[in-house]
């Protein structure tokens, strides 16, 4: 089963609460130099954009999610897996 992690990431334009409540999901660690998206694959109701934050030849791929633990539900985990499945 995946690890549920959401990462808190600043934002220097953070205005509202909501904003500043922002995190980010990890799913996977990859090899590249090149930022990549992948759309909107993300968990969540609304499925948000999936892309890479790089540092040098390795990226995360992640997407926005509020700072809360995922539940390991059935919708979260077939999320997680279809954004690693596209990425691969």
């Amino acid at each position: 089963m995946p690890a549920a992690v959401a990462v808190k990431v600043p934002r220097a334009e953070a205005g509202t609460a909501d904003e500043s409540n922002e995190g980010k999901y990890v799913y996977c660690i990859i090899k590249t130099q090149k930022p990549l998206t992948f759309g909107p694959l993300g968990i969540g109701a609304d499925p948000s954009d999936t892309r890479t934050v790089n540092f040098r030849d390795i990226a995360a791929v992640v997407s926005r999610t509020p700072m809360v633990v995922q539940d390991p539900t059935r919708d979260n985990v077939l999320a997680h897996q279809r954004v690693n499945e596209t990425v691969m």
